[in-house]
């Protein structure tokens, strides 16, 4: 295909919001919804949803493998997931009347059917990006950027906004069942004029014999970008999960959880754009390591800060918001710079990245919410300074260690050193 054009982008982009929908914005919500609405613990739903991750990790090469195996079934691999993936998710706001042990297997079933038709929509989507730009090494970066800058407004919406106002309108239960149809709404409805476009679901000869995951890490920088990635996934998920405990419980400012994740959300989106720029003058690599920096230059003031210091926190949000940014825009970039000459993997090397991103996000809430249980840590209670410590160390300072490692990793790798000015 030649380079994409402006509404070539919005089309392709605008199937990244319902995304949004179903990936973080669960981990944000459903531990509070469950933990407060049904009365589960905090052991017992992060076990539930390192389950239903690590089955859905081993899901994800396997997918894209398949897509492309099959390159001619992809628009119908996309079509039978959207019901899927629309059903399971009210299912997961809205189960049936079960307690103990019941509904902690109808929540595994539904996580699981929902993180299926999850990741067929978002591996099969990632990779037609790499057909919408056609090769060119800017235009990875203009489409990364139109799909994940569209993919954090979703978030705002999703994570920050429109629960906040239905939970505060109809309550939590009714609330989160309003949501879960406004989401399959939206799915839908995005869905449509991203199926039109037909040429980024052909079946195009691949080049060679079908991949394998082998073939995602034959390559030095591959073998380098999926190390960092996952690496730089991991404070991400750390803070997504902790959040709304550390908002609620550390600052003692529940009623700023939502205007402060829009805040985190809004600069991420508002910088992909700057990034985007970073990138043609510093090149990607230089681009990602101003990112990596700015990550930890923000955000390890969350540490110290205590109950009230709002203004303060909101600062940190901000910054650490634009340095997601930069992550979010450069980092599936430089996946599609290494995936340019090798179209029999594109799907599979997505699917992989998907493994990376779902097994962080479980290493997230299966850790760190045991371990905060351990410290004596009740979300909504009276803490005392040694679970709101364990709380402040979890979510601020890990986070920042991992960056660092992050900013070690990229300078001994070879990523985009010939494209360095």
């Amino acid at each position: 295909m030649s380079t994409p054009g402006r509404s070539d982008l919005v089309r392709y982009g605008l199937f990244g919001l319902p995304l949004a929908f179903a990936g973080l914005p669960l981990y944000v919500h459903l531990p509070r919804y469950y933990s407060e609405v049904h009365g589960m613990g905090l052991t017992l739903i992060g076990a539930l949803l390192l389950a239903a991750r690590l089955v859905d990790t081993v899901q994800d090469p396997l997918i894209g493998w398949a897509a492309d195996r099959w390159p001619h079934r992809r628009r119908t691999m996309m079509m039978a997931s959207l019901p899927l993936l629309a059903l399971s998710y009210a299912a997961i706001f809205w189960p049936l009347p079960l307690h103990g042990a019941a509904l902690s297997a109808w929540l595994l079933g539904m996580l699981v059917l929902a993180y299926t038709g999850f990741s067929i929509l978002s591996i099969l989507y990632s990779a037609a990006g790499v057909t919408l730009a056609g090769g060119d090494y800017h235009a990875n970066t203009r489409v990364a950027a139109a799909r994940e800058g569209i993919v954090l407004i979703g978030v705002v919406l999703a994570a920050a906004l429109l629960p906040q106002l239905l939970i505060n309108r109809f309550g939590m239960a009714q609330g989160f069942l309003l949501f879960s149809g406004l989401f399959a709404v939206t799915l839908f409805a995005c869905a449509v004029p991203l199926l039109r476009m037909r040429a980024l679901f052909s079946a195009t000869p691949n080049a060679g014999p079908h991949g394998s995951v082998r073939q995602c890490f034959a390559t030095p920088e591959r073998r380098w970008l999926f190390a960092l990635f996952f690496v730089n996934a991991l404070p991400v998920a750390v803070t997504s999960t902790l959040f709304l405990f550390f908002v609620e419980d550390r600052l003692q400012a529940p009623e700023a959880t939502g205007w402060l994740l829009a805040l985190y959300f809004l600069t991420a989106a508002a910088s992909v754009p700057l990034w985007t720029r970073l990138t043609r003058r510093l090149g990607k690599r230089r681009a990602l390591m101003g990112a990596l920096l700015l990550a930890i230059a923000s955000f390890i003031w969350a540490y110290g800060l205590g109950a009230g210091e709002v203004t303060a926190f909101a600062i940190i949000c901000a910054m650490s918001g634009i340095a997601v940014g930069g992550d979010v825009a450069i980092l599936p970039s430089l996946l599609a710079d290494a995936l340019m000459e090798a179209p029999q993997i594109r799907s599979l090397a997505f699917g992989v990245w998907n493994f990376l991103t779902k097994l962080t996000l479980a290493l997230a809430a299966g850790l760190a919410l045991p371990l905060l249980d351990a410290a004596g840590y009740q979300p909504g209670q009276a803490n005392g300074p040694e679970a709101l410590g364990a709380l402040s160390l979890a979510y601020a300072l890990l986070p920042c260690l991992l960056k660092i490692a992050s900013i070690v990793m990229l300078f001994l790798s070879p990523l985009d050193q010939r494209r360095i000015p």
